[in-house]
């Protein structure tokens, strides 16, 4: 039986990784940061096929979330769409 995606531990890691990105520019109020977290859960959802159809544990999306916000060269992805979605694919 596969293993399936700890949605609840996705969301939380992308509300940390908008709320430190978006941080470390300036204060921003928790509605941005929501907002932010809700489309990087939405994009890393969009992995979830994908890496279930490569046999890989589907909590392996959560840890590259978790890596992206945390390496300086894919920090400043995680605050738009497009940047995030081409970091997550590079």
């Amino acid at each position: 039986m596969k293993k399936s995606l700890d949605r609840d531990a996705l969301k939380t890691t992308c509300f940390e990784a908008a709320r430190t990105t978006m941080w470390e520019h300036r204060p921003v109020d928790v509605a941005s940061i929501d907002a932010v977290a809700a489309q990087l859960f939405s994009i890393a959802l969009d992995h979830e096929e994908f890496v279930r159809g490569q046999d890989r544990d589907p909590d392996l999306i959560t840890r590259a979330v978790a890596y992206i916000s945390r390496t300086p060269r894919y920090r400043l992805c995680v605050g738009t769409r497009r940047g995030f979605q081409t970091c997550s694919r590079s």
